[in-house]
Parts: C-alpha cells; structure tokens; sequence
C-alpha cells in the first residue's frame, strides 16, 4: 500500500476490511448502515409499545387490576424481555456458540407457537371475546 493511504493496516499487512484472496465486494459499513440500525431501533420500540399499552390494558380491564398494579406488572415483564439478549449473548459466547444458540431458540419459538395453536380454542375464558 502506498504511503499516503489512509486505510487502517491490520496486523497481516492488508487493508481492514479486505480478504485475503483479493478483491471482493465490500460490505456497507459506516453511514449508510446507520439507517438500518435507526428502522430496526424505531421498529422495535413501536412494537413493545404497542404489547405493553395492549397488556396494561387487558390488566386493567378484564382481570380487573388496578392501574397502579397492572402497570407493575408490565415493568416487571418489559425488564425481563429487555434483559433477555443480555442472557443470549452470554449463551452465545461462553457456552454454546452464535450457530447452536439461533438453532435452539428458533425450535423453542416454532415449539412454543405449535402449542399455542394447538391450544387455543380450549384457551381460557379470559382471553375469549
């Protein structure tokens, strides 16, 4: 690389970013991924918005809790839901790896919504329009 470059060297010589067979496409990084990391950031908050006025508001209404503990309910959960990629991380590095960890939670997703549907016409009368 010529002197006056200004791409950082990596501890082999070549360019950060670039693979060792030569030229290939590099991936975006920098600015223009930031806009994906700013959709799934407002799409994810507008979701667990929208679970947690929905449950407070099931709370409240049919099984007659007050606001106050229907709204300690919904902080308790919200805390343990945003705690969970803390615990997956940990999973993923020290004990299991990124491959096994995806694979496990997917079939307890597909397990837990095959239940859920299998379930749900003999569900509980609260849950019932």
């Amino acid at each position: 690389m010529a002197s006056g470059s200004r791409r950082r060297q990596g501890p082999s010589g070549l360019a950060v970013g670039e693979a060792a067979g030569g030229g290939g496409r590099r991936r975006p990084r920098g600015w223009r991924a930031v806009a994906f990391v700013i959709g799934v950031y407002a799409a994810t908050y507008m979701a667990a918005n929208g679970f947690s006025f929905s449950l407070t508001s099931l709370l409240i209404g049919r099984c007659n809790m007050k606001a106050n503990a229907a709204t300690n309910v919904n902080n308790v959960f919200s805390g343990t839901f945003n705690f969970s990629p803390v615990v997956g991380a940990f999973v993923a590095d020290a004990l299991w790896g990124r491959f096994k960890t995806l694979l496990f939670g997917t079939a307890v997703g597909v397990l837990y919504k095959g239940k859920q549907a299998a379930d749900s016409p003999a569900g509980p009368e609260l849950l019932k329009t």
